[in-house]
């Protein structure tokens, strides 16, 4: 029987797991209306969190790259992620240079399978190569 093999990146892992790359400690940055103790009790709170959140990131990561030695989860080639966020939101920038990208490499592709062979010792050569 055949073994079922996930093609999933880092991130989304790591969200499956609950847990986003980036911790979500916006207090490190700006505490209005706080101050003294009660901004400084924030600030260390947020970095407690935001150690602890790496911690676990790391953990994740190395769970992550344990899998892939394994085979039981396969991490997606550039042209899968790249067909992933071209089928997003037409409006957005990223999707629409990811579909740019696509039609380019297909025209690419196309234009390598119907190139004539370059003979050896021919020059010019085809369009292949430029």
């Amino acid at each position: 029987m055949a073994k079922c093999v996930r093609r999933i990146t880092l991130e989304q892992f790591v969200a499956q797991h609950g847990m986003g790359m980036i911790p979500d400690t916006c207090e490190l940055h700006r505490l209005p209306g706080l101050y003294g103790r009660a901004r400084k009790r924030a600030m260390e709170e947020g970095r407690r969190r935001c150690a602890q959140h790496g911690i676990e990131l790391e953990r994740l990561r190395a769970e992550y790259d344990r899998l892939v030695e394994t085979g039981e989860i396969v991490p997606p080639t550039a042209e899968e992620r790249l067909e992933e966020t071209a089928r997003g939101n037409a409006e957005s920038e990223q999707v629409q240079a990811a579909r740019r990208v696509l039609v380019k490499r297909a025209a690419r592709r196309e234009e390598r399978e119907t190139a004539l062979p370059v003979e050896f010792g021919q020059r010019g050569g085809s369009k292949m190569w430029k």
